[in-house]
């Protein structure tokens, strides 16, 4: 936390000093600009294109969402205006579901869930991590159940969707459309780089920057990713385990905690970073992201 607060006051010192270099930049760029159409991509991109009534859809016909990840697989790229909606779509959704999302019930004899799944960071590692582990979940799960894909297993995706690795649109575009797909069998813990600050510093807006920047920016994509970030709940409860991103953020902590978070309060946290002194909400979530188990605690 304290190195992030470091990056971002000394991006904050180079704000101005890159807008100027961007202003200079922009009176050259349009003799050496690719051609940009109105989805934001290069034109010699694949785009794919997505409408709202299709998404509405996905979850009456989840098999839809295997064909968007198979043309994510081969390259193509969404439209800005798709990202978007992508976007909006799944945040209505997460917003939804409480902050601690309770699967007791179900995981329990007589319920549908045969088993739940943990997918830790993925950090915006699409082929070499996020593909393979969807093969994972598919094909050798149904063979015993326990597969998100047939109803009879859920997966917790358990955050850190972005950063680091060179493909975080594509994960969580992905993940977004799994959730829409399958909103009773894959969840979407938030973690500590679904942050307006982290995310910044370590690379998912850099990467949004260099594929749809434009005459346009990337602000108004930014903004839907920041909202669907602070959607996301904060834990799942199974009937044998707590699911959540770092650890227990203290000795006294409960359960309790997490559920009496409205989804409207977590919705308010941009940002975990350098919580305001009377902010106890934002101080329990940020522990709750940062604080790793220690093998000396006791």
């Amino acid at each position: 936390v304290r190195m992030a607060k470091l990056l971002h006051s000394l991006e904050t010192l180079a704000e101005e000093a890159e807008k100027e270099k961007r202003k200079e930049d922009d009176e050259t760029a349009d003799n050496i600009r690719t051609a940009q159409d109105e989805t934001g991509v290069e034109d010699n991109a694949t785009t794919i294109r997505i409408t709202d009534a299709e998404l509405a859809n996905l979850s009456s016909s989840p098999e839809k969402v295997w064909e968007h990840i198979e043309a994510l697989k081969g390259g193509a790229i969404y439209g800005r205006e798709d990202v978007k909606r992508i976007a909006r779509a799944a945040c209505a959704v997460t917003l939804r579901e409480p902050s601690l999302v309770d699967l007791t019930n179900r995981c329990q004899n007589g319920g549908d869930l045969k088993t739940v799944t943990v997918v830790g960071d993925l950090h915006g590692h699409f082929q070499c991590s996020l593909v393979k582990i969807l093969d994972m979940l598919g094909e050798e799960r149904m063979k015993d159940g326990g597969s998100p894909w047939n109803g009879t297993g859920a997966v917790v995706f358990n955050g850190d969707f972005v950063d680091r690795g060179t493909n975080s649109i594509e994960v969580l575009i992905a993940l977004l459309l799994l959730k829409l797909a399958y909103p009773n069998n894959v969840y979407l813990n938030r973690g500590n780089h679904e942050d307006s600050v982290i995310a910044e510093v370590y690379g998912c807006k850099d990467e949004l920057q260099g594929r749809y920047d434009g005459d346009k920016g990337v602000q108004d994509i930014w903004k839907e990713f920041l909202d669907l970030f602070s959607s996301l709940p904060l834990a799942v409860l199974t009937n044998s385990a707590v699911i959540m991103h770092g650890g227990l953020p203290s000795t006294d902590f409960r359960l309790e905690q997490i559920a009496q978070i409205s989804s409207e309060e977590r919705f308010r946290i941009k940002t975990m970073v350098d919580p305001a002194g009377s902010d106890e909400t934002c101080k329990l979530v940020q522990n709750i992201m940062w604080s790793d188990p220690h093998p000396e605690s006791d």
